[in-house]
């Protein structure tokens, strides 16, 4: 390739960048305009992040260490050739069993809450306090959700045979969060929004924000499972999924394999939630999963979202619309319909 041609792709590739900007900046002045009205569907949005800034905070010296530069690159990579990467080992043993602890203490408390029984009261080597267990009305895990639309705010429903996951929403904010989820919020933003998001060009060109965390058990004992879906199949904003499993001494046998439906060469891939295993793959349609049911043990991860700024406050914004609303209750009517007339067809 010579060198002209080389300079002119380049300042072609440049020149394209600089045009996204500009159509996100004039996206970005749509939304301030739709949310100035006092009728507006959403509060007014926030400025978008600037990711790719490492910063320091008073409480990282008791984070693990972060892979090498090269490695985060090379994960950068693989997730732009391959849709998906895994890094074993993100926590480290102590804070992975420490967040595994915390997690179940919760599960347990909050099921037999749900049972009549009053939780007890957490043990000496428990980090939990006892106002997590006194705030068990807001910290109670349920079953998992389905639908919701484009803005997460329509129609939902429930059905265990199709996902059968309890899940619990938690934010850094929240006083009964344990210390060991705080940890691995702030690690896992150390890793994706201040490094990977400067290793792979399609992070690197969205403005990344996220959201709460989601804990989730698949209890052993129901086959859990979660049948074949994506995460952002309608624009939604959400742009990488992170999930870091939490099942120590993990055997094939119990089932609850991560299942990846990939285009191309790499086909389908089972990944085994083994204890302290970090998943990354991107949350649109490259990427169908679903969860294999669950054998003898509970399963349990916690799960967070990465969101494409723009692409999140536009959904939040126009895809409130009456008709949009209308068309996604039928469309999730005949979703439900569909589950029922599969679950109750001869095998």
């Amino acid at each position: 390739m010579t060198t002209a041609k080389q300079e002119a792709e380049r300042e072609y590739q440049q020149a394209q960048v600089a045009l996204d900007r500009v159509a996100k900046e004039a996206d970005r002045a749509l939304f301030t305009l739709a949310t100035s009205s006092n009728d507006a569907p959403v509060h007014p949005i926030p400025p978008p992040p600037w990711n790719g800034i490492i910063t320091s905070m008073p409480d990282d010296v008791l984070l693990p260490s972060l892979p090498s530069s090269d490695r985060i690159k090379d994960l950068g990579n693989r997730l732009e050739t391959h849709n998906y990467v895994i890094l074993d080992g993100f926590l480290g043993e102590d804070p992975s069993f420490n967040l595994r602890r915390d997690v179940e203490a919760l599960y347990r408390a909050s099921r037999a809450h749900e049972d009549g029984d009053l939780p007890s009261p957490p043990q000496k080597e428990d980090t939990l306090s006892p106002p997590a267990f006194a705030a068990m009305d807001t910290a109670r895990f349920r079953l998992g959700e389905l639908a919701g639309g484009k803005t997460g705010r329509n129609l939902r429903y429930q059905m265990a045979h199709v996902r059968g996951d309890y899940v619990l929403w938690l934010d850094e904010q929240d006083a009964w969060c344990p210390s060991s989820v705080r940890l691995v919020l702030r690690q896992l933003d150390r890793l994706i929004l201040e490094r990977l998001s400067q290793m792979n060009h399609e992070l690197l060109m969205s403005a990344l924000l996220r959201k709460k965390a989601m804990v989730t058990c698949y209890p052993g004992e129901n086959q859990a499972r979660y049948t074949r879906h994506c995460d952002n199949p309608n624009s939604n904003g959400r742009k990488l999924t992170a999930i870091l499993y939490l099942n120590p001494d993990y055997e094939s046998s119990q089932g609850g394999q991560l299942r990846l439906e990939l285009n191309g060469d790499n086909g389908v891939v089972d990944i085994e939630p083994r204890m302290d295993r970090l998943v990354l793959f991107y949350s649109d349609r490259r990427v169908p999963h679903q969860v294999l049911p669950c054998h003898s043990r509970d399963r349990f991860a916690l799960t967070l979202w990465y969101l494409d700024y723009d692409e999140f406050f536009n959904a939040q914004v126009f895809g409130a619309s009456g008709q949009d609303e209308t068309q996604e209750h039928t469309r999730i009517e005949k979703e439900m319909k569909g589950f029922e007339a599969a679950k109750d067809a001869p095998s």
